[in-house]
């Protein structure tokens, strides 16, 4: 046997390592819900943070995750403190979230 090679994660026998999370998807009621759609035409997408939060149960550290975006930056954006000017960063919160077609 070797070295175990470095940042290579071991396991022990019958341990498996956890898949990674999956995009925090909205509800299909909640991912065509006219607030979302107007929202995203707008590029409001703190008021898609806020819906996501408030009427779909996910926490800004899981929608920071899922957008790449960090937690704290999602909670002041759904707050209305701050927007996205960027359309790389406009399709990673359609992406993270599981809307397709609209960026």
């Amino acid at each position: 046997m070797g070295v175990p090679a470095v940042g290579v994660p071991q396991l022990g026998k019958g341990a498996t390592m956890e898949p990674p999370l999956s995009p925090a998807v909205l509800s299909a009621a909640l991912r065509d819900d006219a607030r979302i759609r107007d929202a995203l035409e707008h590029r409001d997408v703190g008021a898609v943070f806020a819906l996501a939060h408030d009427e779909g149960g996910l926490s800004y550290n899981r929608l920071g995750e899922a957008c790449d975006i960090r937690p704290e930056r999602v909670s002041r954006m759904a707050k209305g403190d701050g927007t996205v000017t960027s359309l790389p960063v406009l399709e990673r919160v359609c992406d993270g979230l599981g809307i397709p077609g609209i960026c």
